[in-house]
């Protein structure tokens, strides 16, 4: 399911970065840009145990450390 929200997102934004006229080759770049990042957040994931990784997703404020300002 997440892997089909962040699909149709990536599209969306491709799509608009076409409506603002930049390049189709800018397009991927940037895109590639994205999913380098995703796929380090994503391994910097995986070294967070997943009981810890439900507490976060959940905002369990005894493991997700101080709140955002």
């Amino acid at each position: 399911m997440l892997r089909l929200a962040a699909e149709i997102t990536k599209s969306a934004y491709a799509d608009a970065m076409r409506r603002h006229g930049l390049l189709p080759s800018t397009i991927s770049v940037i895109t590639g840009y994205a999913e380098e990042n995703l796929a380090a957040l994503d391994h910097e994931s995986s070294d967070v145990p997943t009981e810890a990784q439900a507490h976060i997703l959940n905002h369990d404020p005894d493991l997700s450390g101080p709140p955002d300002e």
